[in-house]
């Protein structure tokens, strides 16, 4: 069934011979192996919080400004910018008619 593994951080399996060698060298260097764990779990935990929407939590692609899943600004800057977009669109019935036409032929 194939070699053994053994989880060693955020997902990552390695074989346990690899793992045993890793755990050797930290001990060697007075590395805690937990500490490793800690370290990239937190960097993890801010790299997802850095790109996650604040309005429903979806995490996004790095250089998107707007939310894949509910269109939220990722950063305060977007955020005013589709508000002020909105704003200036339901304000024109001219241009809402236009949106709303070009959102029925996206649909179809």
């Amino acid at each position: 069934m194939g070699e053994p593994v053994e989880l060693i951080h955020l997902g990552a399996r390695v074989p346990v011979w690899m793992s045993n060698e890793i755990s050797k060298i930290f001990n060697a260097l007075g590395i805690d192996k937990s500490d490793v764990i800690r370290d990239a779990l937190k960097s993890y935990i801010e790299a997802v919080n850095a790109h996650s929407c604040p309005n429903c939590g979806v995490v996004n692609d790095s250089d998107a400004k707007f939310c894949k899943a509910c269109g939220h600004g990722l950063d305060g800057e977007s955020q005013k910018e589709l508000e002020n977009l909105l704003k200036d669109i339901s304000n024109d019935p001219k241009k809402l008619a236009i949106l709303l036409r070009n959102a029925r032929e996206l649909k179809e």
